[in-house]
C-alpha cells in the first residue's frame, strides 16, 4: 500500500491530520513535516514552535494564547532547554514541550515545569539516519568554534592546528565568523538554511576527529557517527557568566577529550588519533542522555502523536 503521495511529499494521514502552524530551525521538523499540512497562526488548530522566549517565537506563542491555540514546543538544538531553567528562567507558554534526551527532561522538571508538559521524544534528526563514515583520504579535522561571534581564540586554534604536520583542517562555521581566517576549506551555513544540517553531517561524516568550545548539536552528530570531540574549554567565566554555556571539568567532559589550553591542542589530537574509541561507553551514555539515542520508540511518531493529542 502507498502511503505518500510523492507529487507533494506527503503520507496521507497529513489529509486527516489536523492543519499546523510551524516554524523549523535546523531542520528539526524536517522528518515530521509530511504528516501535517501548514497554515496560517489563526487557521492553525496547533502551533509548532521551536522556541516561545523571544523574537518571533515569543510573538507567535502569545497571539496563540490569545486565539486559544495550542502550542508544542520542539527542541531545536542539543541543551536548548536551559532557556527555561535558572539562570533564565524563561517561562514555558507551550502546552507540551518535546525533548530530545532523559537529561533534557530532568533539567527541565528539575526547574521547576510541569512534568506533564514534557515529552520524552528522542531527537527526530537521527530517526532514518545511518550512522556510516565517508571514506577519505588523510586525515581530517574539524573545528567548528562557538556559535556566539569571532574571537581571537579561534584564530589561536586555526594557527594552532596548522602547526600540526599531516592533518587537514577544515571549519564548520557560522556567519557570524570571519572565513578568510579559516581558508579554503570553511563549510559555511546558518541553523535557519534548508541545508544547514546536511552541511553539518557532511562535514562530520568525513572527520576524523571534531573539535568545538562550545556545545551544540554537530557535537552530538559526531558522537553518532563515532567521531571523536575534542572539547576546548578556553572561555573564561564572564563568557560563562555572559552566554550561560554549560560548565565542563576534565571529570564532566560529556564523552569527549577535554583541555583547557590551546598549547595542549597538538597532544589531544595526536592521543584521540591514536585511541579513537577510548571514551566510547562516555559516548554512549552522552548520546542516550542528550538526544535519546536507544530509547524505545519513533522519535517522528511521537512528536506527530503529541501534536495531534494537542489539537482542538
Amino acid at each position: 500500500m502507498i502511503d505518500t503521495i510523492p507529487i507533494i511529499n506527503k503520507k496521507i494521514e497529513a489529509f486527516s491530520n489536523p492543519r499546523i502552524f510551524l516554524t523549523n530551525r535546523g531542520s528539526v521538523m524536517d522528518n515530521i513535516m509530511p504528516y501535517f499540512f501548514t497554515t496560517g497562526l489563526s487557521k492553525a488548530k496547533v502551533a509548532i514552535l521551536f522556541q516561545d522566549i523571544l523574537g518571533n517565537g515569543l510573538k507567535y506563542a502569545t497571539e496563540a494564547k490569545k486565539r486559544n491555540i495550542p502550542i508544542v514546543v520542539v527542541q531545536h538544538g542539543r541543551g536548548a532547554v536551559t532557556d527555561y531553567i535558572p539562570p533564565l528562567s524563561h517561562p514555558l507558554l507551550a502546552d507540551k514541550i518535546c525533548v530530545w534526551g532523559p537529561r533534557d527532561r530532568e533539567m527541565l522538571v528539575s526547574g521547576g515545569i510541569d512534568p506533564k508538559k514534557v515529552i520524552l521524544t528522542g531527537c527526530p534528526l537521527f530517526q532514518g539516519l545511518k550512522p556510516e563514515k565517508e571514506a577519505h583520504k588523510g586525515i581530517n579535522i574539524l573545528f567548528a568554534p562557538g556559535h556566539l561571534k569571532e574571537t581571537g581564540k579561534n584564530i589561536a586554534i586555526m594557527d594552532k592546528l596548522r602547526s600540526v604536520s599531516g592533518i587537514n583542517v577544515y571549519a564548520k562555521l557560522l556567519t557570524v565568523h570571519d572565513r578568510k581566517i579559516y581558508g579554503k576549506n570553511a563549510i559555511v551555513s546558518n541553523s535557519f538554511d534548508k541545508d544547514h544540517i546536511k552541511k553539518c553531517i557532511g562535514a562530520v561524516r568525513k572527520s576524523d576527529i571534531l573539535i568545538i568550545t562550545s556545545s551544540g548539536t554537530i557535537e552530538t552528530l559526531a558522537m553518532y557517527f563515532g567521531v571523536p570531540v575534542i572539547f576546548m574549554d578556553i572561555h573564561d567565566e564572564d563568557e560563562f557568566k555572559e552566554h550561560h554555556l554549560l560548565k565542563r571539568s576534565g571529570s564532566n567532559s560529556l564523552g569527549t577529550y577535554y583541555i583547557d589550553d590551546i598549547d595542549a591542542l597538538p597532544d589531544a589530537v595526536e592521543k584521540t588519533l591514536k585511541y579513537p574509541s577510548k571514551l566510547a561507553k562516555a559516548v554512549k551514555d552522552e548520546l542516550y542522555a542528550a538526544a535519546g539515542i536507544g530509547i524505545d520508540g519513533s522519535p517522528v511518531l511521537k512528536i506527530v502523536d503529541t501534536i495531534k493529542k494537542e489539537a482542538r
